[in-house]
């Protein structure tokens, strides 16, 4: 079952027209913040408004030209129900974004990895957002495997360590601390605002 939805995803990756720009090469971005998102205490509207952020690379809303957006598709692979429905209930919102912004469903992928692999190995890929795990889902082994440059979003102890060796590997083109901290504030994640955007994202890729 995971491999024939691995082969729908492709599917509507592939039918994703091609933009006038950039040699008509399409741009995509995969989006997996793992398993520890769920289990971090990291905010969960801080996701929210970095999806909302990412949204406006592929609609912008700055006066750049609607036919040239900087990314074509977003592929966010969310490893919760809560995650999950947060990124869903934005297609709903804004029917612009259907086949533009992908939610998937990976709870049953956190074995083999088989959706995630599918939208890596796709010929558009572009970059891979991620938390920056050692391995299993939204882990760095996959981006390895296929090629593909990380941006690195790391919020919690092993995830800065490994986003840190990658970094100084070359093998991310960022690594995007999670926490501005407020001035005075204790240095808990609760205290801290999710600092990356999708101005640092575009800026990064």
């Amino acid at each position: 079952r995971t491999a024939a939805v691995g082969m729908v995803l492709g599917q509507v990756l592939d039918a994703v027209p091609a933009p006038a720009g950039r040699g008509g090469r399409k741009r995509t971005l995969v989006v997996d913040f793992g398993t520890e998102l769920s289990e971090s205490q990291l905010d969960y509207a801080g996701i929210f408004e970095l999806a909302v952020e990412l949204c406006r690379l592929l609609l912008p809303d700055d006066g750049r030209d609607l036919d040239h957006p900087f990314l074509d598709v977003i592929v966010w692979f969310a490893r919760s129900d809560v995650e999950y429905h947060y990124i869903l209930s934005m297609v709903f919102e804004r029917k612009e974004l259907f086949g533009r912004l992908v939610p998937v469903s990976a709870l049953s992928d956190a074995g083999g990895g088989l959706l995630l692999s599918s939208a890596l190995s796709h010929p558009s890929t572009s970059a891979f957002l991620t938390g920056c795990s050692r391995d299993g889902p939204g882990g760095v082994a996959q981006a390895f495997r296929h090629g593909v440059p990380l941006l690195c979003v790391p919020f919690t102890n092993d995830q800065n360590v490994v986003a840190s060796l990658v970094t100084e590997f070359g093998a991310a083109t960022a690594c995007l601390p999670a926490y501005e901290q407020p001035a005075g504030a204790p240095a808990t994640p609760p205290s801290a605002r999710f600092s990356v955007s999708g101005r640092c994202v575009e800026t990064a890729l």
